[in-house]
């Protein structure tokens, strides 16, 4: 497995504009653009390894056992497509959700949902991918982004939060004031009492999605 991961490693370093002549990589199920990486010897624009992952789509097929990797600079799902090892960001548009990695043994599932994030303050809402750290009715997500600095040509990657609450996605901070702020009174009290209880303390991103678990189950039995 190291060995393959070190070949897929070279081939996106080498770059895959000069590997086919076509504008799609596609097969049965996946349909994807062909990847032109402006940025070859930058690992940094992705999230993780090439690692073999279960892509959902919105006609309800699923595509697994793909190379998936999340491109956090340009949002998009890349695929390496094995037969000729061409590389597309596989079309948004029809994507549901998926998971990179939890195939191969030794590799974590990360699961990622396409999700209608509000930005600039509100007025505008964009389709993204966010990693799913905490499922229920209520949610924690992970926003993954890399942006290139201009005058040194470095990429830097970032990570931002979201709890999916009260219908409503509200941006959120790795602290106790901004997490509690999000929830109403009475549900701001469960909350509390969870992280006593748990000794947990949530400007660790592990322990804010325990407490959102954990906060789920409780509310589980209240409703």
């Amino acid at each position: 497995m190291r060995k393959l991961f070190y070949i897929l490693s070279l081939l996106l370093t080498i770059g895959f504009s000069a590997t086919a002549q076509t504008d799609l990589v596609d097969d049965d199920v996946l349909c994807a653009r062909q990847y032109n990486n402006k940025y070859p010897t930058d690992q940094k624009q992705f999230f993780g390894n090439w690692e073999r992952g279960t892509v959902l789509l919105e006609n309800g097929k699923t595509a697994s056992g793909y190379f998936l990797r999340y491109n956090q600079m340009l949002d998009e799902l890349a695929w390496l497509r094995e037969d000729d090892y061409n590389v597309g960001l596989v079309i948004k548009e029809n994507v549901r959700e998926f998971t990179q990695g939890g195939i191969d043994e030794g590799t974590e599932p990360k699961r990622f949902l396409k999700v209608l994030v509000p930005e600039l303050a509100g007025l505008q809402k964009t389709m993204m991918y966010l990693q799913v750290l905490a499922d229920g009715q209520t949610r924690l997500f992970c926003q993954h982004k890399a942006k290139l600095t201009t005058h040194t040509g470095l990429i830097s990657p970032k990570s931002y939060y979201y709890l999916d609450y009260g219908g409503k996605l509200h941006k959120i901070s790795l602290n106790r004031w901004s997490f509690y702020q999000t929830f109403s009174k009475t549900d701001r009290a469960i909350v509390k009492d969870v992280i006593r209880k748990n000794h947990l303390r949530v400007h660790r991103i592990a322990d804010m999605a325990r407490a959102v678990e954990l906060f789920n189950a409780e509310k589980s039995t209240i409703d």
